[in-house]
């Protein structure tokens, strides 16, 4: 899946057919590319630099990492995915989800913009023995991954500390194979601070009617949400396509959130 996000050529060495050396750090291939010359996401990488979100224990194992990510409900249902499928997490941080996903052989490829989370996430898959599990140092406006090859791309707890949000979900969408699925989780305005380090740069929660704007201009579809976005959503597996509320339910049930406080996050699935 690993491409060059200059050339978009596949890319398995440090150099690219487009002639670009690429360097690497503890096994960890840094393939970042700045999106602008003043790149916002300087502040943001610093801050993820010096705290690192959920970090491994030195305890921990294979058979820990599978017990603990079974009680995560997005995890265990994600674990329902075939052992051939591709899946991409971008803002993978210490890379737990990837990890998490390739114990069943599943091809997984974790991208973040800090190297800190990366280099921990590498230590692991080697102590694991997680041998379809890879990591790069990537900016998540322009992955280097082949595009339309992808059966799963993950977005999760990370449009919360992007700049350009819409253009996120654009690149994380040209990722995906005809049939793919980008799976989203997304902080709300309802959402407490995060973590005992405070804020993050960037960080704010976004209704749901932003993330459906997001999604449309991508070209993608909503397939379902947890919990659901419409005063009459019923709960499902959010991998299973459900009916979409209309433009009156979901503006009752943000009517009822705004009076009663809403969820801290929302989980989208979205396809084409």
């Amino acid at each position: 899946m690993l491409a060059c996000p200059e050339c978009a050529r596949p890319f398995d060495t440090g150099r690219c057919e487009c002639r670009r050396d690429w360097t690497e750090t503890g096994g960890v291939p840094d393939l970042y590319v700045a999106s602008s010359p003043n790149d916002a996401a300087s502040a943001v990488r610093a801050w993820f630099e010096e705290h690192p979100q959920d970090p491994w224990r030195p305890e921990e194992d294979a058979a820990s990492l599978a017990a603990s990510g079974r009680r995560d409900p997005l995890l265990a249902e994600l674990d329902e995915l075939p052992a051939r499928a591709r899946v991409v997490d971008l803002g993978c941080g210490c890379g737990r989800a990837a990890c998490f996903l390739a114990l069943a052989g599943r091809e997984v490829l974790g991208l973040d913009l800090a190297m800190t989370g990366l280099l921990r996430a590498e230590v692991f898959r080697r102590r694991a023995e997680l041998a379809t599990v890879s990591f790069a140092r990537a900016n998540l406006l322009r992955p280097p991954v082949q595009p339309g090859v992808v059966d799963v791309v993950l977005l999760v707890d990370v449009l919360e500390h992007v700049a350009d949000a819409a253009a996120a979900v654009a690149a994380a969408a040209r990722c995906l194979a005809p049939e793919g699925r980008l799976v989203l989780r997304v902080a709300t305005p309802w959402a407490p601070d995060p973590g005992p380090e405070g804020r993050p740069p960037l960080w704010g929660g976004h209704l749901p009617e932003a993330v459906l704007g997001w999604l449309g201009d991508a070209g993608l579809t909503l397939r379902r949400s947890a919990p659901g976005i419409g005063a009459f959503s019923r709960a499902g597996p959010v991998l299973q396509p459900g009916p979409v509320p209309g433009a009156l339910a979901r503006w009752l049930q943000q009517a009822r959130w705004g009076l009663g406080g809403g969820p801290p996050s929302i989980v989208y699935v979205a396809g084409r």
